[in-house]
């Protein structure tokens, strides 16, 4: 719940669950005939086909599947600049946003942290994922096996529309504003985790993270499901773990630590900060007589804790920002139009 949250504020057009079941009650049999016939009278495709197959039959099947909705005179192609694009939005510098969710299934809290850091370039792109897996055990260490926060606690990158950042997440019966703040001590305490590390802990680490990410896929279908990435990502770049590889053997210690002071450090200015504070219901409160406990633990930190920006109206916050370029091809594809007559 708290992730879809997370997608629907930094998307430039998302409709959440209570806008969606608004409009339920006014969709008619009528209304949905003749959706079907809008839908398939111009739309585009995107395939994969995985196998054993040549490109020439590759073609003749997706051209035999167009075929058939053109002799049902169901189907015209649209022009690219009729395809919708969705777009990221960027937030400013120094940003410590968040956005409350009541959830009516669970009485308990969540917490969703995305720290939004650059747009996807290769670089950028190992870089992040290097820093992740460095820490992914710490994480969970420090905030499920020693605090006890919660059953869930998960740390990963935040990959949206070609928008890279780092996430964390906790499902936990202390309040959200504690799990931040335990989160923030956590995120402040990284940058002596890295300077304590020596050069040969790091390059150990770092080759491991090389192999692992070298690694052929033992399914079909999981190799399958990395080029429909590919695809659906309209960016082509077949060969990226290649790629990735011999830019992760070029990171040293140091880089990590000025991607850590410029977007995740809690003292950073340019530090961009969007969470979703996700609640019980008044319905799911009454669900239960029993009320869980609520781990209240006030200690004294030295870590700057940045005052909240509440989001109120969402419709007016994200019209006031900017968004991300879209993601470009690695590789050239040529996108042709072809009518049938």
């Amino acid at each position: 719940m708290a992730s879809r949250g997370i997608y629907y504020l930094t998307s430039q057009y998302q409709w959440n669950n209570d806008e969606l079941l608004n409009c339920i009650d006014d969709i008619t049999l009528h209304d949905m005939e003749t959706f079907i016939r809008t839908l398939f009278a111009r739309f585009y495709v995107d395939s994969l086909m995985y196998g054993n197959i040549t490109e020439n039959q590759a073609i003749e099947y997706m051209t035999n599947f167009q075929r058939k909705f053109h002799e049902k005179h169901l189907f015209r192609p649209l022009f690219p600049s009729m395809w919708f694009i969705r777009r990221h939005l960027m937030l400013p510098n120094g940003c410590n946003f968040a956005y409350t969710m009541l959830n009516d299934g669970y009485r308990t809290n969540a917490i969703h942290v995305y720290l939004q850091c650059f747009h996807e370039t290769l670089e950028n792109n190992a870089l992040i994922n290097l820093f992740v897996q460095l820490i992914q055990e710490s994480c969970y260490n420090q905030l499920r096996t020693k605090e006890q926060l919660g059953y869930i606690v998960r740390s990963g990158v935040h990959n949206k529309q070609g928008v890279y950042g780092v996430e964390i997440i906790l499902q936990s019966n202390s309040e959200p504003e504690y799990l931040n703040q335990r989160i923030e001590i956590f995120l402040d305490s990284i940058r002596d985790y890295f300077q304590q590390m020596s050069n040969d802990e790091f390059e150990k680490q770092r080759d491991a993270f090389i192999i692992k990410s070298l690694e052929i896929s033992k399914r079909m279908e999981d190799q399958g499901n990395i080029f429909w990435l590919e695809i659906t990502s309209h960016e082509f770049c077949f060969d990226r773990p290649q790629l990735l590889g011999e830019i992760l053997r070029k990171f040293e210690r140091k880089d990590l630590i000025q991607f850590y002071d410029h977007y995740i450090s809690p003292r950073s200015p340019h530090r961009r900060k969007l969470m979703v504070f996700v609640r019980p219901s008044p319905l799911a409160s009454s669900l239960n007589d029993e009320i869980p406990e609520i781990k209240i633990n006030e200690k004294a930190t030295t870590t700057h804790i940045p005052e909240i920006q509440w989001i109120e109206n969402t419709l007016l916050w994200k019209s006031e920002l900017a968004c991300y370029p879209v993601a470009q091809p690695y590789e050239k594809i040529n996108v042709s139009f072809r009518e049938y007559g």
